[in-house]
């Protein structure tokens, strides 16, 4: 069989992604034992107020020109340690969020490169000439310690086949994690089929769950048939198991909604992403009513 060949004109873009350095995130930094982290949380109690207030404002004039919404992520870091603190209800705002700077660290997220761009129309495609067309780019952005996360551009192509890219925010942020995300029973139980590790034990626990299932529906039927005994305790614990580690894998992001496409990362959160996020591809999918799904 013979298949005709077609020649394709291809035009060399001069546009560049060059990665930046000093787009950073905030992340928690937590010593590596706790008398450390009492030792920092004495430190910063100890201080008289006019020094906790000068330090205060010395970190806001440094740091929040580089990060929206500043004093939510110290309190933030600060609630991951607060139970080390004796007397909370006396600290005042000034000291709480001087005590979640300490807390806080900044990562660049591509100061090695960016890399594997992926394309696909945007979700909207409002005040544009008939014959343009808005897309979002997607990058493998490779930070220090080459951990890598996701990140994203977005412009325009017009008739021509020029394009021209939307400004990079400064400002980059990581998203709201959800912790108690909801399942496809079908979907999941596809997953472990691929993982090769369906078993008695799971198929009895996909029959106790409705065809949607969270997290939280998912422990407390594991809950239940430890109370049954129907099967091996080996057996039943590598079912158990399997299934808890693919529902940790899958979780739900949210970023707010006033963020910009390019100041939205998505950053390893998960103990299977501890090497870094791979390359991302998004799809557009065009329903039979006329409905697009990513």
């Amino acid at each position: 069989m013979l298949l005709n060949k077609t020649r394709l004109a291809v035009k060399k873009s001069s546009k560049i992604f060059n990665s930046v350095k000093s787009r950073v995130i905030t992340r928690q930094h937590i010593p590596g034992s706790i008398t450390r982290i009492r030792n920092v949380i004495n430190m910063v109690l100890n201080l008289p107020e006019n020094e906790v207030v000068k330090l205060y404002n010395s970190v806001i004039d440094e740091f929040s020109g580089r990060h929206r919404r500043f004093d939510d992520v110290l309190e933030k870091h600060y609630k991951h340690i607060e139970h080390f603190i004796p007397q909370k209800n006396s600290l005042s705002s000034e000291r709480i969020l001087l005590i979640g700077s300490y807390f806080t660290k900044e990562y660049s997220i591509e100061s090695i490169g960016l890399f594997n761009p992926s394309i696909v129309l945007h979700v909207n495609q409002d005040g544009l000439n008939s014959n343009e067309v808005r897309f979002i780019m997607s990058f493998r952005a490779v930070g220090e310690r080459h951990l890598s996360s996701i990140e994203f551009r977005s412009g325009i192509i017009d008739e021509n086949n020029d394009i021209s890219l939307d400004r990079v925010s400064r400002f980059v942020e990581t998203p709201i994690v959800h912790p108690n995300p909801t399942y496809d029973k079908r979907l999941f139980q596809l997953k472990l089929n691929e993982m090769e590790v369906c078993s008695e034990v799971t198929q009895y626990i996909f029959d106790q769950l409705p065809g949607e299932f969270t997290f939280q529906s998912l422990g407390e039927e594991i809950d239940k048939l430890r109370d049954v005994h129907l099967f091996s305790e080996i057996h039943q614990n590598e079912g158990v198991k399997m299934m808890r580690w693919l529902a940790r894998s899958n979780y739900e992001i949210t970023f707010s909604p006033d963020s910009q496409i390019s100041e939205r990362v998505i950053f390893p959160v998960k103990e299977i992403e501890n090497i870094g996020i791979e390359d991302a591809r998004f799809v557009r999918f065009i329903n039979e009513d006329g409905t697009v799904t990513y």
